[in-house]
């Protein structure tokens, strides 16, 4: 009778990394991982850190190497004992290992935490493979604005990605923690590089079509310029920043023209009834506009002939094809083709209204071979219309709008009625 396979202990686990059989290696990565899923002791968490500074063996994941592998698993097991232990360790991470460890710090959120991280940015840099998760988390609290932002912006980090910055004071602003030192800090910077990059984008804008929008030469530069368009709304009135702002407000890419509008309201500035209307007459920027001058509380600036419910559920439809794990850009066409009601009585909502798109894109674009293609945006609950906010159902599987006739298409959006009913029906 064979012996029964004993599950490895946390420093055996830890040990089995550093042999040469990879896939000892990976047994032994998984086990911690597993062992982790529970509740490490506080030593155990200070030995995985300190496991994670040491050498391994190459590994045919060049994607995740183990020290990385291993800090993410400490994320939710971190305690404020742990902070010295990852600055201790720091200088022995790889270099994707640092965005790992400076993630564990942000996640912890305690000022002692985030001066750690602070003190680590300004002793190393910022870490050329950092990853969006590194700053998360202050991303979505805005806290310790005082102790994160003024080294993001007085030059005492080196190698700062201008688009993270950008994005944390954005984010800090809208929650009203951007403090007048830090924006008069970041205004020459940012102004300059703003100038820089309406002169670089001028060129390239194009005046029909949207494939433009969306070629790799263009569209993330676009989405970086659109982000600082946007931080510029919050760094007090200039003169220059003004005209800089005007002169985006200007181009034909209606993402430009919609940050550069909203920051000129911001800055009490009169928006251009032109830009206005190209924005709100575009299917990608229509949404965003909807919902900004109403979080400004001027939705009257909205144009009449774009703010019906139609129009904002294609917004809805576009958002979600747009998104990188669908169509991952806007189609180049959609039209609405129908729309069905569906009665979920007082207690559940009332009336909602669901919209049946076809849309296409042209190429080179991968869809472009399928034609015209279906999709569902909403349900919108009628008695809020107009609205943005649908109830979960906004999908496409991509099948080509000919494959199936109207009636066909008509009744795959009443099976989403039906488990929709079900699931928001009061009994």
């Amino acid at each position: 009778m064979p012996k029964k396979k004993v599950p490895l202990t946390f420093e055996k686990a830890l040990a089995e990394l550093h042999v040469d059989d990879m896939e000892r290696r990976e047994n032994a990565l998984r086990r911690i991982e597993e062992l982790a899923e529970g509740q490490l002791s506080s030593a155990q968490v200070a030995t995985l850190i300190r496991a994670a500074a040491t050498t391994f063996p190459p590994s045919d994941n060049e994607w995740r190497p183990y020290d990385e592998a291993l800090l993410e698993t400490s994320w939710d097991q971190l305690r404020a004992e742990h902070i010295a232990v990852i600055v201790e360790q720091y200088p022995k991470f790889s270099q994707k290992g640092r965005p790992a460890a400076l993630t564990a710090l942000s996640r912890l959120q305690t000022r002692e935490a985030v001066l750690a991280f602070v003190q680590l940015l300004r002793e190393h840099g910022w870490p050329a493979d950092s990853s969006p998760a590194m700053t998360l988390s202050f991303t979505e609290e805005c806290a310790f604005a005082a102790e994160l932002l003024p080294p993001l912006v007085d030059g005492s980090i080196r190698g700062v990605p201008p688009e993270e910055r950008d994005q944390l004071l954005v984010n800090y602003a809208e929650k009203r923690k951007l403090v007048e030192s830090v924006a008069a800090a970041a205004k020459p910077e940012a102004l300059q590089r703003a100038r820089e990059t309406v002169k670089t984008l001028a060129p390239l804008q194009q005046s029909s079509g949207i494939g433009w929008r969306w070629h790799e030469d263009y569209h993330e530069q676009r989405i970086h310029a659109g982000l600082l368009l946007e931080l510029l709304g919050y760094l007090g009135r200039d003169k220059d920043l003004i005209t800089v702002l005007q002169k985006a407000a200007a181009l034909a890419d209606p993402h430009l023209r919609l940050y550069a509008t909203l920051s000129l309201l911001r800055l009490g500035e009169k928006a251009d009834p032109k830009a206005l209307l190209a924005v709100a007459q575009d299917a990608e920027t229509r949404g965003t506009l909807f919902k900004q001058l109403s979080e400004l509380q001027r939705r009257d600036l909205f144009p009449e002939s774009e703010l019906t419910q139609e129009k904002l559920a294609e917004s809805d439809m576009v958002s979600w094809l747009a998104f990188p794990t669908e169509l991952s850009r806007a189609p180049d066409r959609i039209e609405l083709m129908d729309t069905v009601e569906v009665d979920a009585g007082n207690r559940g909502g009332g009336v909602f209204v669901y919209y049946l798109f076809r849309f296409m894109t042209e190429p080179p674009h991968w869809a472009a071979d399928d034609g015209w293609m279906a999709g569902v945006s909403g349900p919108f609950r009628k008695a809020e219309f107009p609205t943005l906010e649908g109830w979960g159902d906004t999908f496409s599987t991509f099948s080509p709008w000919d494959d199936f006739t109207p009636e066909e298409h008509l009744s795959s959006i009443r099976d989403l009625m039906e488990r929709w009913h079900n699931r928001h029906s009061a009994p």
